[in-house]
């Protein structure tokens, strides 16, 4: 398993926006770029349609909002021990971890912990991301042994 690397946010640009972009328009409006009044090397032909592709167009997620999404659903208080906690007490914790293959976007994989039970859950979750190294790093020097005994 190779191990992943956190994102810090993602965006997603829709099929018929990318469509539009990849037939050089205007992914808000449709205007073909031969008819633009701005340069061309722009995503949007206009202030208006850039706006309007910004906020309405593509989908973007953050780590904080995924963060405060979770705490809203778990009612501020930590899964584990229940201990309700204002939200600079909390942190949102990756149930499987991202480098172990969790979705960092997924609020179905963060949850509301308190720092102590996320101080248990981070050290448990290290150990396990050190042994994949371990594994990897064996599995690419046997691979590399294999390949010189040709």
């Amino acid at each position: 398993m190779e191990l992943i690397k956190r994102q810090g946010y993602r965006y997603k640009i829709p099929k018929e926006a990318r469509r539009l972009i990849e037939e050089r328009k205007c992914p808000s409006c449709g205007k073909h770029k031969d008819k633009w009044k701005r340069r061309t090397d722009w995503r949007c032909c206009s202030i208006k349609c850039t706006t309007n592709y910004e906020n309405n167009i593509v989908q973007r997620w953050y780590w904080q909002t995924m963060r405060e999404k979770a705490f809203e659903r778990d009612n501020y208080a930590c899964v584990k021990c229940g201990v309700e906690k204002s939200a600079s007490l909390l942190r949102g914790d990756h149930i499987v971890p991202i480098a172990l293959g969790g979705e960092e976007f997924e609020l179905e994989n963060v949850q509301t912990l308190c720092i102590p039970c996320d101080k248990i859950k981070t050290k448990k979750d290290q150990n396990k991301i050190a042994k994949q190294r371990r594994i990897n790093k064996l599995k690419k020097g046997n691979a590399s042994l294999l390949s010189e005994g040709k």
